[in-house]
């Protein structure tokens, strides 16, 4: 885990700025929870950098509204092309309903990036529509197909008479180094004997914050490398990413009770950095080269495996959690499946 010391440090170190060449003009961006934290301040790298459409999936066309007006005026440019679209993870249903609102909005619109930065964080277990704990079902389940819904829009974005490296789509996961931290006695058991990583998630009485948050983050990045290694998704012309952006100052805390959001806010206050400087990360990422699929990005470099997943028992994990992961969105992804 990591400590304060640490936190300290990368508080007053934080990532370098994009480079200066990197542009996203003329490319159709997409940015989930692009209202308010990291996913508005990497929005408005975006729009600063040219991207064209910049779509804001967001909670409410309200937050949209707001959050484009506001993203104009910090960037001070004229006819930017923002386009506010619904976007609900809450729910399978949730997930497809926004995929076809995305399509009523903006009919046959090729998606050059996606950087999927919504999630939410719990104080407690609570169940979501599907029957799944929550945070698993937003941060896991709901992250997934929606990728999985996008990846058609991004495959379009290719153009093979004037292919490149760098005219590649881009599919960028907001994760945590949490995924690259876990502790071997933080698993259930063996892989194939016993429990089930998203098995275990789903169990109220095994239900603890930050072991929780941990395994959340690790079946994330299962289901990242599921989605490039699985041959029926065809991944092979998308650039498929994570990152983790450090501790940043942002309303991800903003379920639990108020008076533990102010400790936490003031105690983290000089520990962690601002979403503009987490942002930079993102933006960043999703300029790498084809080199960077399939890695994680931190601090202005890839990130090694940690002892979990460097081990024998990693990949029996992981090739468990990916099926059942897979087996649970199958029936939602329509003529995908």
């Amino acid at each position: 885990m990591t400590t304060p010391s640490a936190l300290w440090r990368e508080a007053r170190n934080p990532p370098n700025h994009p480079p200066a060449d990197l542009s996203f003009r003329n490319k159709a961006v997409l940015v989930t929870g692009a209202n308010s934290g990291l996913g508005y301040a990497a929005a408005v790298k975006y729009a600063a950098l040219g991207a064209s459409p910049l779509i804001l999936a967001v909670r409410s066309l309200e937050k949209g509204e707001a959050a484009k007006t506001a993203i104009e005026q910090e960037v001070l440019k004229t006819n930017l092309d923002i386009v506010p679209v619904v976007f609900d993870l809450s729910s399978f249903a949730a997930v497809r309903e926004s995929v076809d609102r995305l399509d009523e909005r903006l009919p046959g619109q090729r998606l050059d990036v996606v950087l999927l930065c919504a999630g939410v964080a719990l104080p407690d277990y609570r169940t979501s529509p599907d029957g799944y704990e929550v945070t698993t079902q937003v941060n896991v389940l709901s992250n997934t197909l929606l990728a999985l819904l996008l990846l058609p829009k991004l495959r379009a974005a290719v153009s093979p008479p004037n292919e490149t490296s760098e005219s590649l789509p881009h599919l960028c996961f907001l994760n945590s180094l949490a995924s690259h931290a876990v502790e071997p006695k933080m698993l259930p058991d063996a892989a194939g004997r016993g429990e089930t990583l998203l098995g275990n998630l789903n169990d109220r009485a095994k239900y603890d914050v930050t072991r929780h948050y941990y395994l959340v983050k690790l079946a994330a990045w299962f289901a990242i490398c599921g989605l490039i290694e699985n041959p029926d998704f065809d991944t092979r012309k998308v650039i498929i990413n994570a990152c983790c952006t450090g501790m940043c100052r942002t309303n991800l805390q903003r379920d639990f009770p108020f008076v533990q959001r102010i400790m936490a806010k003031v105690s983290l206050l000089p520990l962690s950095r601002s979403a503009e400087e987490g942002s930079r990360s993102l933006i960043t990422a999703t300029g790498l080269g084809p080199e960077s699929c399939g890695r994680f990005w931190r601090d202005d470099e890839y990130l090694p495996p940690g002892e979990v997943l460097a081990s024998e028992r990693d990949q029996e994990l992981y090739r468990e959690t990916w099926d059942e992961i897979l087996k649970i969105l199958k029936p939602h992804l329509g003529s995908q499946s």
